[in-house]
């Protein structure tokens, strides 16, 4: 084999090995739809802000951990309600400023 051929081919097993899986991509969109629609929710409720896109990051994130591979893959723009209530659980683990 060529010299030449060497990073090619390293490149392309690099590729291959360190590739995320398929759902982590998912998953991480479902975290960022959450996120998105969540600041800019609260952000038009709330008149103190300071702390909307960290307990909107904790809430956005515990809901894309804690849904299933068949909710992520069926998720649209709003966190499924059954069996539970994602968002209503994450809300109250992470939201801890006033709403004001």
């Amino acid at each position: 084999m060529r010299r030449e051929a060497w990073p090619a081919i390293a490149g392309v097993v690099l590729l291959v090995l360190g590739s995320p899986p398929a759902h982590a991509e998912t998953r991480e969109k479902v975290r960022l739809i959450l996120l998105d629609k969540c600041v800019a929710d609260e952000w038009a409720r709330r008149t103190i802000r300071a702390k909307v896109v960290d307990e909107c990051k904790c809430a956005a994130a515990r809901v894309a951990r804690d849904l299933t591979d068949g909710q992520v893959a069926a998720f649209v723009d709003v966190a499924p309600t059954t069996p539970r209530d994602y968002w209503a659980d994450a809300s109250r683990a992470c939201f801890t400023s006033p709403i004001k």
